[in-house]
This record gives structure tokens, C-alpha cells and sequence, in this order.
């Protein structure tokens, strides 16, 4: 009986055994999975934090073009306005023009019809004083 004992007892030290062994490989497998979940982890972590410093670089690039844009838009705003208020005056100061230009038309085309009737009265005047004279 003590053999048989010592049967069992063999029998379940080695099956201990087994068991903590195929535990023991289970673990490492779990163990290198974790390693390499770690690391895959870690990559992705170091990929981000390069994305993200990439993106900040490219959003500052981006800001600081916004900026001048928006500065090179005020100014052509402001020359834009300028230019409209010198046309604006300009043709206010052609309208003058044309205004001015037509009343001196005006002031000519009665001087000239004066000088019309004056020369018709000369011409007349002349005719009667030959006629007068010749007669």
C-alpha cells in the first residue's frame, strides 16, 4: 500500500507537474503577446505624437498664411475704397465738366447768333448805303 501510495503520489506530482508546465508556457506565450502588444502600442503612440506635432507645425503654417491673407485683404479693401471715392469724384468733376462745357455751348451759340444777326444787319445796312451811293 505504501507503493501504491507512492504510485499516486508520483502520479499526481507529475501531472502538478504538467500542469504548472503547459501553466509556465501559457504564461510566456500570454507574456510575449502583451510584450508585443506593448510595443505595437508604443509604435502607434510614437507615430501619433509625430502626426500631432506635424499637424501643429502645418496648422501655425496655416494660421500665419490666414493672417496674411486677411492683412493683404484689409489693404486691398481700404485701396479698393480709395480707388471708388477717386472715381466717384471724377465723375462728379466730368458731370461738372459736361455741365460747364454746355452751358459755355450754349453762351457761344447765342454770341454767334448775335454775331448773325449783327453781320445780316451790316450786310443790309451796307446793301442800302451802295444803293444809296450809286444811285
Amino acid at each position: 500500500q505504501e507503493t501504491r501510495a507512492e504510485e499516486v503520489f508520483q502520479d499526481e506530482f507529475r501531472r502538478h507537474r504538467e500542469i504548472l508546465s503547459k501553466l509556465e508556457r501559457e504564461k510566456n506565450v500570454e507574456i510575449e503577446m502583451l510584450t508585443a502588444r506593448a510595443h505595437q502600442l508604443e509604435e502607434e503612440s510614437n507615430e501619433l505624437k509625430s502626426t500631432a506635432t506635424r499637424l501643429k507645425s502645418q496648422t501655425e503654417k496655416l494660421d500665419e498664411e490666414h493672417q496674411r491673407i486677411t492683412y493683404k485683404l484689409e489693404d486691398t479693401s481700404l485701396r479698393l475704397k480709395d480707388e471708388m471715392d477717386l472715381y466717384k469724384k471724377m465723375m462728379d468733376k466730368m458731370r461738372w465738366s459736361r455741365h460747364e462745357f454746355q452751358k459755355e455751348r450754349e453762351v457761344m451759340q447765342e454770341l454767334i447768333e448775335d454775331l448773325r444777326k449783327e453781320l445780316e444787319y451790316l450786310q443790309i445796312f451796307q446793301l442800302d448805303s451802295e444803293r444809296g451811293v450809286w444811285s
